[in-house]
């Protein structure tokens, strides 16, 4: 659930956002920072729980300042180097704990371990590489050009996204940047018309009272205790049914499915209504549609996302060992048995297990595991989302006048600049499927693809196929078998069914990564954030003097 339970809550989570960034590159002065947050607590398109943060804040505003400098100096607590932190805490023996997954769930988790003294903790990764589903790729669209095949967009509300670019100084690229904003943010192609964001909000007027009326009868929760009978009516209602029951109709319908088929990687006859209604914004009183609520899609660090992963990996590459797949785990006493692929079993006392469930699903679980924490491993959700990434000589979409982003029922469904703001006339284009378009990339090879997709993003952007420089690369999520689909993705019934027994513990078994977040679903902040926590609870148990 992307909301938090109280005003307090919620202003010193703000405090601590505003904290972060006071640290970023190029931020303005701290006085500045918190006029632009008093000006961002105006009235503005709002999904239901945007509203339940604003609610009463501003009563609360007075003590901001106060706030702001408290969050301030519990950040420089924290030096840059996470060897140099929190020495001062010992523990009265390190029982052995396993990392399973170096993915940036695994290695938040391992990065706080380490920063509270704890160093006894192995990570195990199962591939020849770290980094998981953050993966940047170098070169391959044009020298110099960094093209993310995994994780790509860091929201201004992702705190542990941020507090790592701040502590390991790594720069951001802002997409939301003068020159950006001076462009138009997306392309509409359905019915073979081009829409524009004034056709479309227009559309979606007709629609947003049933939208805002089913959000605000939602309680502030949802998960798997949740008894509200209109809620779980909701969460047994696909997107699609949903749309259809509220009147949408025509390329309106067929846009938001498109959106949301690609944004949570399912086909929305197969997704809970739940994952629509709780993420778009019903407001258009600025003239725009929020595709996606509060999700702002606003950053990316420069160099690479992967940089965040390469740098803990650097720290922490003395408690790593790579090419460990897990294949079981059971209890052994008062420890925990691992098996992995070609390799003697290791015991461990305790275990934060960080990979997919839709991997974990076929690792051989014998834990005595709650029915409900072998329910979410079994069915739980996951998108079909595939990238296929274009080179060009240039980028004729911002002649034209777009950023790049564009949304379409050809074929192409969704797509972006995946070179914005990088230096050089040269770019890419990521073209981004779900659903069983997702699925479908993994067929033909990525030339083949190319030559059916390049027409396609000449009815978006005219010309944009004559600078294709023949570059293509194709990264498919469902078939890695280190991952085996995209990100977690709650299907009809799930959010009550199964939400929020992800990331419960089981005994001395703790679990992180995307899927496990309440707040963060599907976003690398979900996995750093997870982690950091798992990490937390296992300190809790461990005896201090």
């Amino acid at each position: 659930m992307r909301s938090t339970k109280t005003p307090l809550l919620g202003l010193l989570r703000q405090a601590y956002r505003l904290a972060v960034a006071s640290r970023l590159p190029d931020s303005p002065p701290t006085d500045e920072l918190l006029d632009q947050w008093a000006e961002s607590r105006k009235p503005k398109p709002q999904n239901r729980r945007e509203f339940l943060r604003a609610s009463g804040q501003l009563a609360l505003l007075a003590g901001g300042v106060h706030l702001l400098n408290a969050c301030q100096s519990d950040l420089d607590l924290v030096p840059a180097k996470p060897g140099s932190r929190n020495r001062g805490a010992r523990f009265v023996n390190q029982p052995s704990v396993a990392i399973i997954g170096a993915g940036i769930a695994g290695l938040s988790a391992a990065h706080h371990l380490y920063a509270a003294g704890f160093t006894n903790f192995t990570i195990y990764e199962s591939s020849s590489r770290t980094g998981g589903r953050i993966f940047s790729a170098y070169d391959i669209m044009g020298p110099g050009l960094v093209t993310e095949l995994g994780g790509e967009f860091i929201d201004s509300t992702h705190e542990d996204m941020l507090y790592l670019c701040n502590e390991f100084g790594l720069p951001l690229l802002d997409m939301q940047s003068p020159s950006e904003l001076a462009l138009k943010k997306y392309a509409f192609l359905f019915n073979g018309q081009p829409r524009s964001m004034a056709e479309v909000v227009d559309a979606f007027r007709h629609i947003a009272p049933a939208i805002e009326a089913s959000a605000n009868a939602l309680p502030n929760n949802i998960d798997y205790n949740t008894t509200d009978s209109f809620t779980r009516m909701l969460d047994r209602l696909s997107i699609s049914q949903y749309l259809s029951n509220i009147g949408a109709t025509g390329w309106l319908k067929e846009l938001l499915e498109v959106v949301y088929e690609t944004e949570y990687g399912r086909s929305c006859d197969d997704q809970s209504a739940l994952n629509f209604i709780t993420l778009i914004s019903p407001d258009t009183s600025n003239g725009e549609l929020n595709l996606f609520g509060s999700s702002d899609k606003r950053y990316k660090v420069a160099g690479g996302n992967q940089r965040i992963t390469n740098r803990m990996t650097e720290e922490y590459q003395e408690y790593m060992e790579t090419g460990r797949a897990l294949r079981a785990m059971s209890l052994r006493g008062s420890q925990y048995e691992l098996i992995f692929d070609g390799s003697k079993p290791i015991l461990a006392d305790y275990v934060i297990l960080t990979i997919p469930f839709s991997v974990l699903s076929n690792v051989s679980l014998n834990l005595n595991l709650p029915a409900i924490k072998k329910k979410a491993i079994q069915q739980l959700g996951y998108g079909t989302n595939a990238k296929l990434v274009m080179g060009f000589s240039g980028r004729s979409w911002r002649d034209q006048g777009y950023t790049g982003f564009s949304f379409s029922d050809n074929g192409l469904q969704a797509g972006w600049d995946n070179s914005q703001l990088q230096p050089g006339p040269a770019g890419g284009y990521t073209v981004f499927a779900g659903g069983s378009t997702g699925n479908n990339l993994g067929s033909g090879t990525p030339a083949y693809l190319a030559s059916r997709y390049l027409p396609r993003l000449d009815q978006l952007f005219p010309g944009a196929s004559a600078q294709y420089n023949g570059r293509v690369e194709r990264m498919h999520w469902p078939s890695y078998r280190h991952s085996l689909g995209s990100y977690s993705c709650y299907r009809v019934g799930q959010w009550t069914g199964i939400g929020g027994a992800e990331f419960e513990p089981a005994g001395r078994v703790y679990f992180a990564g995307e899927h496990c977040s309440r707040d963060a679903h599907g976003y690398m902040n979900g996995a750093a954030e997870t982690g950091r926590r798992a990490a937390q609870l296992l300190l809790q148990t461990i005896p201090i003097y």
